[in-house]
């Protein structure tokens, strides 16, 4: 028998969800129903995503796949640094300043943007890391879903392919 893909897995369950909305729009059912089906789907959809994704094996093509968002390249970051490294020798970051966005900039390298959809079913106590490079261990309740392409500006740094 044939092992079902991580990519396949979701990519179905995110198909019979679009297949539940189209119900719940086309079908003539009363107003209330059609909220208690909605909020019905949604959580069966991320009990779904909880079963079938074990985040801390994902891989990037995995991430790529499931639409997550690569925050900035390599290249990108470095030229960062090397405009942050300009603003420390004009004298308009101090050196502690300076050191600590470096850091943070470099703690970014490799990030990958969660998508909203995953959002809810994101695990309590995995690490996530923000688009300023703070580390911030997931509570349920801790992180803001302020977006960039979709996705939470949190994410993880997934495996090598």
């Amino acid at each position: 028998m044939k092992q079902i893909s991580l990519e396949e897995k979701v990519n179905n369950t995110l198909k019979w969800l679009a297949n539940q909305i189209a119900c719940i729009q086309v079908y003539h059912w009363d107003e209330e129903y059609k909220k208690k089906s909605l909020n019905d789907a949604w959580e069966r959809v991320q009990e779904q995503f909880k079963k079938d994704i074990d985040w801390s094996t994902l891989t990037e093509n995995q991430c790529k796949a499931l639409h997550f968002k690569k925050w900035q390249s390599e290249e990108d970051i470095e030229e960062e640094i090397s405009l942050m490294q300009s603003a420390f020798n004009d004298g308009h970051l101090t050196k502690e300043e300076f050191d600590k966005e470096v850091v943070n900039k470099k703690n970014t390298i490799g990030l990958y943007l969660i998508p909203f959809y995953l959002y809810p079913s994101l695990p309590i106590g995995i690490t996530l890391t923000s688009i300023g490079g703070e580390e911030m261990v997931f509570n349920g309740k801790n992180i803001d879903t302020d977006m960039r392409f979709g996705c939470i500006a949190w994410g993880i740094k997934p495996k090598k392919d």
